[in-house]
């Protein structure tokens, strides 16, 4: 647990910065004529913080200040952490329902490697920095999660949601 709350906080700080940047000055090529309104990389990083950091630091310091009620409050934490993320992985789904089946077809395969790819890729580094098989499994995890909820987050944020979720939600599953 606190290795993967962890990783979450120092990703969570680091993609406030690199995500706006990379994605804003990637725009052309993204298909930058699809943006759905105005963002500055000032706004993105704000957003970012407030609904991916933000939640990490209050959970740390609640945990830290009530260990008790967190270690009670911690199963149950975890099943709504996961029905979140059913449901926002459904939401994305049923808003492109009528193209979803389309959608997969052109991305399922494609965001299937990238996402196995970098699972390998996150095992490998973790092999380097991390000491048991429980952390190193925990590395690879929170990578693939991580980079499918930031992609849901990129796809709805910036490019209105549309197809553009659609590989965020492949990679997800």
């Amino acid at each position: 647990v606190a290795l993967s709350i962890s990783l979450t906080a120092i990703i969570s700080l680091i993609c406030v910065f690199t995500i706006p940047f990379i994605v804003l000055t990637s725009v052309e090529f993204l298909g930058g004529t699809q943006i759905t309104q105005n963002i500055s990389l000032f706004s993105m990083s704000r957003d970012m913080f407030l609904i991916v950091t933000v939640p990490v630091i209050l959970g740390m310091i609640f945990r830290k200040a009530a260990y008790s009620v967190t270690l009670k409050l911690e199963p149950i934490a975890k099943k709504i952490s996961i029905l979140l993320f059913i449901l926002v992985l459904l939401g994305a789904i049923v808003a492109e329902r009528e193209n979803v089946v389309s959608y997969f077809a052109q991305a399922g395969l494609v965001t299937f490697v990238l996402n196995l790819v970098m699972m390998v890729v996150a095992y490998y580094i973790a092999q380097l920095l991390a000491s048991g098989t429980k952390q190193k499994k925990c590395i690879t995890i929170e990578c693939g999660l991580q980079n499918g909820t930031l992609a849901i987050f990129v796809a709805t944020s910036i490019f209105g949601g549309g197809m553009y979720v659609i590989p965020a939600a492949t990679y997800s599953l």
